[in-house]
């Protein structure tokens, strides 16, 4: 037996969720998430992404630019803060 349902018919029907029937939808979308998280293709998908990217010139230059940034940025502020470390070095032996 088939039963014909219209668009408008269809859209007249509703009915809302319980909070059991959200917790268990909840419960299912986790379990999905974590299974397709802990399968292995998944991981080595992203790896392989991810090496990709390292293996890439922009990335390199990126890299380095941010190293070179970071020293600058670090020696201006030894250079700055020297009368706070600079005396308390001495050339003794303890």
């Amino acid at each position: 037996m088939k039963i014909l349902i219209t668009e408008t018919q269809l859209m007249h029907l509703t009915e809302s969720l319980t909070q059991t029937d959200k917790t268990e939808i909840e419960r299912m979308a986790r379990k999905e998430i974590k299974d397709a998280l802990d399968d292995t293709k998944f991981k080595n998908k992203i790896k392989d992404v991810v090496d990709d990217v390292h293996k890439s010139k922009d990335f390199e230059r990126k890299l380095v630019e941010v190293s070179k940034n970071v020293l600058i940025q670090l020696f201006k502020q030894m250079y700055n803060k020297r009368s706070f470390w600079a005396s308390g070095l001495s050339n003794d032996s303890n």
